[in-house]
């Protein structure tokens, strides 16, 4: 039975071994690739604005000594006490 059970111990181990080696290698793939992943616009849209269906102004926001800018759209609403939403649309330049 000692034979046996140390057999079963031993697939456990290899099995349990190879789990976290999986999930390493998953994560470390998913950490180098994750800005391309999630960043990546469809090629219809990939190059910016593509035409429009609200009227926005156009926006640059100063930020920070160094003279960064940031860009940014506002889009009026029809009813003056409606709230505002921040979107944040990413790390690339296409904001529709």
């Amino acid at each position: 039975m000692t034979g046996v059970r140390a057999r079963v111990l031993r697939g456990l181990g290899a099995f349990a071994f190879a789990g976290v080696v999986a999930l390493g290698t998953g994560c470390s793939y998913l950490t180098e690739r994750q800005g391309e992943l999630i960043f990546r616009p469809t090629k219809e849209t990939w190059w910016g604005f593509n035409g429009g269906q609200y009227a926005n102004d156009e926006h640059w926001i100063p930020v920070g000594a160094n003279g960064g800018k940031l860009h940014a759209w506002w889009i009026k609403s029809d009813h003056p006490d409606a709230p505002v939403l921040l979107y944040l649309h990413g790390a690339r330049w296409n904001l529709s």
